[in-house]
């Protein structure tokens, strides 16, 4: 029998390679398609800011709802939410809660009468009231963000003000899961870079809304440091197959 020649030999190791591919377990074909993942510490932005009396709105069903002849009422608070720490890095320090007007498609309000819109169907508008100087002070627009907190002076303060503006999610200590469907090859936690026009934010939203599939998305934004806020660009990540038949009004 003469020697197998060197092309012979590659074919007879591609082929053993497809079998041993063919016969790995599914979790370990799994494996090979997972991304790569860089991870970045949690900022410490300090407690939640600060509260103050809010007693005009009370808890109705896990929600706080204002009466209209009250304190927040009166300026322009349907309901009320504590702000979490994500918004600590906020300066000044100001008091503050979230403040939401509820609206359907057919009672949209005005651009400038909202800083951001959440919500499906039944959308709500998000504002925010302050307490500076003693007096309720109402930010419904990013021009009142700005004239509020401008300047954006430290990394700490540019992810809480794009938060506040922007309405998006951080994500820390991500993994990548084998029941996920990516379409990238790495991710990446919510971290912030200083750049030249001020401050470059890498958050993440998620569409809830409508019929499945529900991506996730990596989102870069822009925040100066006069307050303007601009989302650079916008990546699909990955979507769970499992809520491929989902649909939220």
């Amino acid at each position: 029998m003469r020697p197998a020649t060197g092309r012979e030999m590659r074919k007879k190791i591609l082929g053993w390679l497809i079998v041993g591919v063919l016969l790995m377990p599914a979790c370990q074909l799994a494996t090979l398609n997972l991304p790569s993942v860089k991870n970045h510490a949690q900022p410490e932005l300090g407690s939640e800011p600060a509260a103050f009396d809010d007693s005009s709105c009370q808890e109705q069903y896990g929600r706080w709802v204002c009466a209209p002849q009250g304190a927040l009422g009166q300026i322009g608070c349907e309901q009320i939410r504590p702000p979490g720490d994500v918004l600590g890095g906020l300066q000044p320090a100001y008091p503050i809660r979230a403040c939401l007007v509820l609206r359907d498609a057919s009672q949209r309000l005005a651009e400038g009468e909202f800083v951001y819109r959440d919500g499906c169907l039944m959308g709500e508008y998000m504002r925010y009231v302050i307490l500076a100087d003693g007096q309720f002070r109402l930010l419904k627009s990013l021009a009142d963000l700005q004239q509020a907190y401008a300047p954006i002076e430290n990394e700490a303060e540019a992810l809480s003000y794009a938060l506040a503006a922007s309405g998006l999610g951080v994500r820390y200590g991500i993994t990548a899961q084998r029941d996920l469907r990516y379409f990238v090859d790495q991710l990446e936690d919510t971290h912030v870079e200083t750049v030249p026009q001020g401050y470059r934010v890498h958050l993440f939203d998620y569409k809830l809304c409508g019929c499945g599939p529900h991506p996730t998305y990596a989102v870069e934004v822009l925040v100066t440091s006069d307050g303007q806020v601009q989302e650079l660009s916008r990546e699909k990540i990955y979507e769970d197959p499992a809520e491929d038949k989902l649909c939220v009004d």
